[in-house]
């Protein structure tokens, strides 16, 4: 049998079609990967946005915003814990660097006692600086990096 030009036996034509075969279930293997992939990413993101929101409506509700995050702070971690397993290359380094900046204001501001953090020592004008920043900030630029795919 000639096929574009070449002469190809019953063999050749089965050792084709058995390459081609292989091939398209290569393919759909890898397609297979990618849906996984992407609806694993998209619930470790549901999850991440369910933890963050409450706490977004709590401060936008007027509550005492080191209070909320006090108390809310430790279910954010977890939350990001399994969410950041599911982000890549660069997204990953940007999410981490504002998970960060998060985590520092966490830090220097919320660790304090309830008096540290009404009540600063007249020199620490870093931290009025940082005490004067609305965490909803944080949250929401962490929100953007759990936006489904």
């Amino acid at each position: 049998m000639i096929i574009f030009g070449l002469n190809l036996s019953a063999g050749d034509l089965w050792l084709l079609g058995t390459c081609g075969a292989l091939i398209i279930a290569l393919v759909g293997y890898h397609f297979l990967l990618d849906v996984q992939r992407h609806n694993a990413f998209n619930s470790a993101a549901e999850d991440f946005r369910n933890t963050l929101i409450p706490s977004i409506n709590k401060l936008d509700g007027g509550k005492f915003k080191f209070d909320v995050i006090k108390s809310d702070f430790p279910s954010h971690r977890e939350a990001m814990l399994r969410f950041v397993q599911h982000i890549k290359g660069k997204a990953r380094c940007s999410f981490e660097k504002d998970w960060k900046e998060y985590e520092n204001w966490y830090q220097d501001v919320c660790c304090r006692g309830t008096e540290g953090i009404l009540f600063p020592d007249e020199g620490e004008v870093e931290f009025s600086k940082k005490r004067a920043i609305n965490p909803s900030m944080f949250l929401n630029r962490l929100l953007i990096h759990a936006a489904p795919k």
